[in-house]
């Protein structure tokens, strides 16, 4: 330069700058305003902007499992590896994915711990060792006749006790038509068997046939029909089962008590006698299996045992067992008394093992 003066320029500031000097920085956004109003200035603002950007360091996002690489320099050079966005998390599967939904809905480790922190994780793990073991299979090592033992007392057990419910509940409907029919029989004694009666007669014992029909018959032989084809049928069945085996003596004089009007009137006793024994050991039934539910269920050989030792202490103390029965037997033996003789009644006591037969003379 002339005179050995260097030659300075100014900046768009208005600051001088000299030959191979870097222009200090200055805030762009300051003399924007005044560089748009014309086509030139906007062109220098838009240089300035790209060199500004030149200068600032760029950011890059890396995502989780992502890995950025610098480019080789040299012909046949290898991509290095310059920074990594970290282990992407790996979600909860079998059970640790169950506890994890089971307790906070989500199986993501990353969302639990970051709310949770490491107690929600050492939740997680303890839930699902739970879940383990109650998945584990169980092996029971029992004798295979223990086994069979209990289930075939179990299934025994179970035909005693729903034969001794359904009996009661059969009988609850039965007991009302057995007093209807004694209530007639003490109106046809009366009355002499109208047809009136006779015909609620043949309404009743239909609740035990179907099939029943009593029409064209009256008097003392709609009754006899009623008796042998209704009463008798129901009175054979004594002794059958093991609650009633103590009135089987009325079923063995029972073709004779169906020939009078007293006799049936014993005969539809012993059946109201029967019914009430069925719908009390219902109730009886019922109030064990309540009381003793978890022996029931853990161990049936036991509970059997414990039912028939109950049940034979219920009947021994019932006013429904022995008393009722000794009445029974006594209003059997004065039906012989009364008919003074009669080889009917007579044949009915004998039958009935209740007086020793005749000697022939």
């Amino acid at each position: 330069m002339p005179g050995g003066q260097e030659v300075y320029g100014e900046d768009i500031m208005g600051q001088r700058v000299g030959e191979g000097m870097t222009a200090p920085s200055f805030d762009i956004q300051r003399v924007a305003p005044e560089l748009m109003r014309t086509a030139a200035g906007r062109a220098e603002l838009k240089n300035l902007i790209d060199a500004q950007k030149l200068l600032q360091p760029e950011t890059i996002s890396i995502k989780e499992g992502e890995i950025l690489y610098s480019v080789p320099t040299t012909v046949g050079g290898a991509y290095k590896p310059i920074v990594s966005g970290g282990e992407k998390p790996t979600p909860f599967t079998g059970d640790m994915a169950n506890a994890a939904l089971f307790l906070y809905k989500t199986n993501n480790p990353t969302k639990i711990f970051n709310q949770f922190g490491q107690a929600g994780l050492d939740a997680v793990g303890k839930k699902a060792e739970a879940m383990a073991q109650a998945n584990r299979p169980i092996t029971n090592i029992t004798n295979p006749v223990t086994v069979n033992t209990q289930k075939g007392f179990s299934e025994n057990f179970t035909d005693t006790i729903t034969g001794n419910i359904k009996a009661g509940r059969s009988a609850l409907s039965a007991l009302g038509t057995v007093k209807n029919m004694q209530t007639l029989l003490d109106e046809g004694i009366r009355t002499g068997f109208g047809q009136e009666t006779m015909l609620q007669f043949g309404r009743a014992g239909q609740f035990f046939d179907p099939e029943f029909k009593i029409k064209g018959l009256a008097g003392q032989e709609a009754f006899q029909s009623f008796s042998t084809g209704v009463i008798l049928p129901q009175v054979k069945q004594l002794g059958v089962n093991p609650t009633d085996t103590d009135l089987k003596f009325i079923s063995t004089g029972s073709p004779s008590l169906s020939k009078t009007p007293e006799g049936n009137k014993l005969m539809l006793a012993t059946l109201e006698l029967k019914l009430n024994r069925e719908k009390d050991l219902a109730r009886f039934t019922n109030e064990f299996l309540g009381a003793n539910t978890d022996l029931v269920t853990k161990n049936p050989v036991q509970a059997y045992t414990k039912f028939n030792n109950a049940f034979d202490q219920y009947t021994q103390t019932s006013p429904l067992y022995g008393p009722a029965a000794d009445g029974l037997r006594q209003r059997f033996n004065a039906l012989g008394t009364q008919a003074q003789g009669s080889p009917a009644a007579r044949g009915a006591a004998e039958r009935g093992g209740l007086i020793s037969p005749r000697t022939p003379r």
